[in-house]
């Protein structure tokens, strides 16, 4: 691991997983990154959080989610297998993922750990929305 969160976002340490473990490219939706989502949480953390870039953010992510869904790109499955994608809501929207490892864990980034394994349960749980892997 080892991989900073300024580095690879959620969603592409998971596209670097599967490029290098299989070979395929997933595709890059462009919804704003890491250095957006470094800007909010400094915001955040300064107390000044911004409920209206919040919210563009999530909308936008939540109408990625949804659509790719639609279109049959990405298959939702009960039973997670290695490189699936684990969604959650985190903040009211679908827009945090950790690549599933095995065994119970999952690879996982924030701003402040970097890239590190979680549990994929545990007090996750709570907050998943499903399993899912391109189609």
């Amino acid at each position: 691991m080892g991989i900073p969160y300024s580095e690879r976002d959620c969603y592409a340490l998971g596209q670097l997983l599967w490029k290098k473990r299989r070979g395929i490219e997933i595709p890059d939706y462009g919804y704003g990154g890491p250095e957006d989502v470094t800007a909010w949480s400094a915001a955040a953390r300064g107390g000044q959080e911004d409920e209206g870039w919040n919210a563009v953010v999530r909308a936008r992510v939540d109408a990625i989610v949804d659509r790719e869904k639609t279109a049959g790109c990405w298959e939702r499955v009960d039973e997670p297998e290695e490189l699936d994608f684990a969604l959650y809501s985190v903040m009211g929207g679908r827009w945090h993922l950790m690549t599933v490892l095995g065994g119970g864990w999952a690879l996982n980034t924030n701003r402040n750990l970097g890239s590190h394994c979680s549990l994929l349960r545990g007090p996750w749980e709570r907050r998943l929305d499903g399993f899912y892997r391109p189609a």
